[in-house]
């Protein structure tokens, strides 16, 4: 019978050759008792389909041990991880947070277009007072 990682190592994989721009990251957390996956970057990780499938892993984890408790996340969460499991997609760009600018002139709002390798985000950035 497979255990939890090579439950969680299996389906990593899957995920990071089905979105290609990920890299994801396991720990077993003892003092918790926990499972974590972090999945990076923040804005692949919150993309609707990626969601359905980490749903869709959270449910078949459940499923085949549900005495295990099994947490994702990502790097704007503020828990650190120490992995022992790392898969990335081969699309990941480790450099991509650092392609990121956002520039405010005199509380004015500027528009921000931030290139990847196969898509285009456009950003709009302004002081809150």
């Amino acid at each position: 019978m497979i255990n939890p990682i090579q439950f969680l190592e299996n389906k990593l994989q899957k995920l990071t050759q089905k979105f290609v721009k990920i890299k994801c990251a396991y720990e077993f957390h003892n003092p918790s008792d926990a499972h974590y996956v972090e999945v990076i970057p923040e804005l692949e990780f919150n993309r609707e389909m990626l969601q359905l499938e980490v749903a869709d892993i959270l449910i078949d984890f459940y499923e085949q041990f549900p005495g295990e408790s099994l947490v994702f996340l990502t790097d704007s969460d503020g828990i650190n991880i120490h992995p022992q499991y790392v898969v990335t997609g081969c699309g990941f760009n480790k450099n991509w947070n650092c392609l990121m600018l956002n520039k405010i002139v005199n509380y004015e709002v500027e528009q921000i277009v931030v290139s990847d390798q196969d898509e285009s985000y456009d950003f709009s950035y302004a002081l809150a007072a």
